[in-house]
């Protein structure tokens, strides 16, 4: 019974393997890494250089080197005629990757991200546990390790995603903030310009309006004296010669 049960054993940890190696058979195709790096929020998914090359965040630089060769080679656009467009993005994807674990200063950022996620996760699970007892189960996190593992991963992919988002509004918020500056700049520019301009032809047009308002005075003098009415001559009174009064004849008695 011993030896039946060892064997059982045996048999059961060859068809996990044999089950293992034909997942990473299927998972290994081009096609497949393809899909894995284009489908729909692979933005956010990206952000991640140990997601996309599918290594751990605390494995050596050698099974980063060894994970990035396979990668390319299986993704290089030579090697996918049939669709070396997308190939060409997966390709592209995986050497940024790469290079972003070979950036110190931008490995700085994807190991606070991470560091972040490893603080937050423990009170995650805190939360899953209290809404499973409430039904008597258990989270699938703390029965297996492999669960645990995908769900940290899930975490920090939301974690990369929700960092990437909350930079790229404080990015447009800037932006905006420095387009309204330079809008009130120029503003305030073409104000002043405005009134340089008119100013300077306020003065420049300064002595054609004295010559206007000089001409204008002149006119209006001469208008002024052409409707005044003419003076009535006085008639000179004529001189009558003196005439004495005439005789009366007295009647005699």
């Amino acid at each position: 019974p011993a030896q039946a049960e060892d064997t059982q054993l045996k048999l059961k940890a060859f068809l996990s393997h044999v089950a293992k190696v034909a997942d990473d058979d299927s998972r290994w195709t081009s096609a497949t890494q393809i899909d894995r790096l284009l489908r729909p929020g692979a933005k956010y998914r990206n952000l991640n250089p140990y997601e996309v090359l599918q290594v751990p965040w605390d494995c050596e630089d050698k099974v980063i080197k060894k994970q990035f060769r396979k990668l390319s080679i299986l993704l290089h656009p030579d090697k996918n005629r049939d669709n070396p467009e997308q190939a060409k993005q997966a390709f592209e994807a995986v050497n940024t990757a790469y290079q972003t674990l070979n950036d110190p200063e931008k490995m700085g950022w994807v190991n606070f991200v991470i560091d972040e996620a490893k603080e937050s996760f423990p009170y995650l699970l805190i939360k899953k546990r209290r809404e499973a007892k409430k039904k008597g189960e258990k989270i699938p996190e703390d029965v297996s390790q492999e669960q645990y593992n995908e769900s940290f991963r899930k975490h920090t992919i939301k974690m990369f995603a929700d960092k990437e988002i909350e930079k790229q509004t404080t990015i447009d918020r800037e932006q905006r903030e420095k387009r309204r500056e330079a809008e009130e700049k120029e503003a305030e520019k073409q104000a002043k310009k405005a009134k340089v301009e008119y100013e300077k032809a306020w003065a420049g047009g300064r002595d054609a309006r004295m010559e206007a308002w000089l001409s204008f005075e002149k006119q209006a003098k001469s208008d002024s004296a052409g409707d005044k009415p003419k003076k009535k001559k006085k008639k000179e009174k004529k001189m009558k010669g003196f005439r004495p009064p005439k005789h009366k004849m007295q009647q005699r008695e």
